[in-house]
Formats: C-alpha cells, structure tokens, sequence
C-alpha cells in the first residue's frame, strides 16, 4: 500500500513540475498556492476535528481546499491575469495532489500548532527545491529571470542570450523538466531519509 501512494506522490510531483511553464514566476506562484493549501487543509482539519464531522472529514476538506483553489485562482485573474491565463488548469494540481490529500485527510491527536509545524516542515522540503528547479530552468533554460512585476505585470530580466546553445534549449523542453525532476525526486527521497534516521536516533537517545 505504501509503495502504491509512493507510485502515487511521484506521479502527481512530476505532474506539478512538468506542466508548468519553466518559468520562476510560474513556479513560485504554484508554490505559493501549494503553501497557502497546507495552512488552509491544516486549520480545516482541527475545525473539523472540533466539530466532530472525522467520518466526512475527506469530503469536507476536499470541497474546502477546492473553494480555496477557485478564490486564489480568482484573486490571481484580478491582480495577474497573464499568470492565470498561462498556468489555466494547472492552478488545480496541488489541489488534487497526493501530497497535499495523504498528509491533511490523517486526524491525530496532536494540537493545531504541532500539526501545523509538522505540515509546514513536510512541505517546505518540496516548496524549497520545487523553487530552486523553476529559478534553474528560467535561468539556464531561458537566460531570464522573471517575477511579478509592477502594474500587475510580469517582470522579466534578460541575462544572456540562450537560441545558440543547444544545452539550453534542452533545459526549456519537456524531455529536459522530465530528467531534472527524476534528479530532483532521487533528492527529496534522500532528504527524507536522512531526516528519519535523525529522528530515529533522537528517539532512541
């Protein structure tokens, strides 16, 4: 069953990396969302808890975390139209991903503010590289850097030229996010590892 939400979770991470344009702008929006999801699930979660709803509690953080998505989503359209009409669909990803879903629909014991520093932990592993791999494929796949800029427009800085360099163009494809997020997967999953063993030895101390 483990190995299955596993298959799940890369499925849904490469999902993420992959459809959204490589572009930092795009990224740290999508991360951004990601974040704001993980305190929305968390504080649902010991609402629902509160009002011992625990039997439905799928269903109710669900629909609450998809309201979420369209608020954001609706917010983004206001403010940066462009970015909402580039990423589309891809706005729902973290919504929907196995990620989010297998650590806020687990009710436990503990308080809303361990909870909520156990969640935030968890997913700033992934927010953290997630950021690191969008700001290299605008830089190395593109030669910008880009970021939300004044008069809700985007703002871009070119630093070099990259149509001439082949690696480059290979950074910007498909095939290129494809590979980079394997490497980045094979990361995460030796991060955590080393983060277990830590809290291994801390418990047996």
């Amino acid at each position: 069953m483990k190995k299955n939400i596993f298959y799940i979770l890369i499925t849904a991470y490469l999902a993420l990396l992959i459809q959204t344009p490589g572009r930092f702008v795009y990224g740290l929006t999508i991360m951004i969302e990601l974040f704001l999801l993980v305190l929305v699930g968390t504080l649902s979660i010991s609402l629902i808890k509160k009002i011992k709803l625990e039997e439905i509690a799928s269903l109710i953080l669900m629909t609450i975390l998809i309201a979420f998505t369209i608020l954001f989503r609706q917010i983004l359209a206001i403010t940066y139209s462009e970015i909402a009409l580039t990423l589309g669909y891809i706005l729902y990803f973290p919504t929907l991903s196995i990620f989010l879903l297998n650590n806020l629909f687990i009710i436990k014991s503990e308080s809303l503010k361990v909870r909520l520093i156990s969640n935030v932990k968890s997913s700033m592993i992934f927010i953290v590289l997630g950021l690191l791999f969008f700001l290299f494929r605008d830089i190395a796949g593109y030669g910008t850097f880009t970021f939300f800029g004044k008069n809700h427009n985007l703002y871009e800085k070119v630093l070099f030229i990259t149509d001439e360099i082949g690696i480059f163009s290979f950074v910007a494809s498909i095939p290129g996010a494809l590979i980079m997020s394997g490497l980045l997967l094979l990361m995460i999953s030796f991060i955590s590892k080393k983060i277990k063993i830590i809290k291994n030895v801390e418990h047996q101390q």
